[in-house]
């Protein structure tokens, strides 16, 4: 009989049998050592690491553009909007016309006279300027009382352009080339009295608070003057361009004019007729009637306000010997 053996520490008395292994998480140590915790690793990210170019990032092109494209949208309402609330408050300011004092169109319309009529351009020969003045004076006696805030002054300029202007306050040029195309003291009278409808309506003033009214009150909030206002209001006389309603609005102030003093309005028809008709033949003519639109419809409306009125004053038509100098 062999000896007995006597089990080891740690053996129940079978064989010996190789550690196992460590749970997840864990490591097993030196031999016959303690188990340590090792964190396992993060799991693989399945999304791509950004990049500069990515899909909807900034550096997207396509995210850029649609940026740009917005930006774009924002900047071009701001603007309409910006543009609209100036139109309104110079329409607003156009309707207080009546609140501003009548010396301040003589003071404007003072102003631009010399500057679009100074003395060199003005005929030295008194015999144009005592034409004008002679015609103009029944259309001025036949003004009503509440149309007479102004002194009517006219100067005849050596212009062979076919034209006629009046600036606020009442200062009429006539060029000398609507003398010269005239046939008849009434075609003169008509187109004389046009403008000084212009004049009387106060179309000049309306038009500067319109294009100055928003402007002004902008100047005010950052800080501008009105003295600004109106030197801006001053500048633009010079080029303004009256609307379609207020050059109806003369031509029915015109032919009232004119009728009441006894003048066949009918002059205001003919004139504009010939201009329409030889427009490419006389200086000037183009331009006027690019001015005053719609010549065709003008005539036949004085014609038949025309028909039924009885001239009682007959008008001297222009002398052949009109010289400017």
């Amino acid at each position: 009989m062999g000896r007995p053996t006597h089990p080891t520490p740690g053996n129940s008395g079978g064989s010996v049998e190789p550690p196992g292994p460590a749970p997840q998480g864990f490591s097993r140590g030196p031999e016959g050592g303690s188990s340590t915790y090792v964190p396992p690793p993060p799991p693989p990210s399945s999304a791509p690491p950004p990049s500069e170019g990515q899909a909807g990032g900034f550096g997207d092109p396509a995210h850029r553009k649609k940026l740009w494209r917005n930006a774009a949208i924002i900047v071009v309402v701001l603007a309409v909007l910006a543009w609209g609330v100036l139109k309104l408050l110079g329409a607003i300011a156009e309707q207080l016309v009546d609140f501003v004092p009548t010396e301040v169109d003589v003071a404007l319309g003072e102003q631009n006279w010399q500057e679009l009529a100074p003395p060199e351009a003005q005929c030295t020969d008194p015999g144009p300027l005592a034409y004008v003045e002679a015609l103009s004076q029944p259309l001025i006696d036949a003004l009503p009382e509440d149309e007479r805030e102004f002194e009517f002054r006219f100067v005849v300029v050596e212009s062979e352009e076919i034209n006629a202007f009046a600036l606020p306050g009442g200062f009429v040029t006539v060029n000398m080339g609507l003398l010269e195309a005239a046939e008849s003291g009434e075609e003169v009278a008509a187109v004389i009295g046009h403008e000084m409808t212009h004049v009387t309506h106060r179309h000049g003033m309306r038009a500067v608070l319109r294009r100055v009214g928003g402007m002004t009150l902008v100047a005010m909030i950052f800080g501008g003057t009105d003295l600004e206002a109106v030197a801006f209001a001053a500048e633009g006389l010079a080029n303004q361009s009256h609307s379609r309603e207020q050059e109806r609005d003369a031509d029915e102030g015109g032919r009232t004019m004119l009728m009441a003093a006894g003048v066949d309005p009918t002059g205001m028809a003919t004139f504009f007729e010939r201009l329409e008709a030889l427009q490419g033949e006389l200086p000037g003519a183009a331009i006027l009637l690019s001015t005053h639109p719609n010549p065709g419809e003008r005539a036949e409306t004085t014609r038949e306000i025309a028909a039924t009125f009885e001239a009682t004053r007959d008008l001297p038509d222009p002398p052949d010997d009109l010289r400017c100098h």
